[in-house]
């Protein structure tokens, strides 16, 4: 774990995450504590805003979108070319063990999140793929 967290903070230091408002404040911090930046559209009092507008966030902060919503995951509403990023998770059912199970499996296999920066990725219990 530690050689893989100083790994994540060494390569990632420049990216950041948006996780949106169906992301658990535990999932928010499982994620912080794998030295990720994050921002979190609960606390920063943005919970109910338009998909639209979480887009429009992140892209201005040049932040990958955290979510488990899957109309994320349609490009032809969010062409690849018009944001820093999508990760989708998709657990079943999508509890917080679930996710946050997910989630580690990811951040263990990933050699550099540098590689999903302006990408769609869509995350699942024992696989990932990337859309370029």
């Amino acid at each position: 774990m530690k050689k893989m967290l100083f790994r994540l903070r060494r390569c990632n230091k420049l990216i950041g995450f948006l996780t949106d408002e169906n992301i658990s404040p535990k999932t928010v911090s499982f994620l912080r504590s794998y030295g990720l930046d994050i921002k979190d559209i609960k606390e920063e009092g943005l919970s109910g805003i338009k998909d639209k507008q979480v887009l429009n966030l992140a892209r201005s902060e040049d932040r990958i979108i955290i979510t488990c919503d899957l109309d994320f995951s349609n490009i032809l509403r969010f062409p690849l070319n018009q944001h820093s990023g999508i990760l989708v998770i998709r657990a079943y059912p999508p509890t917080v063990e679930n996710i946050n199970s997910i989630l580690k499996k990811f951040l263990q296999e990933i050699d550099d999140l540098k590689t999903i920066h302006h990408k769609l990725t869509i995350v699942e219990k024992d696989k990932f793929r990337i859309c370029k």
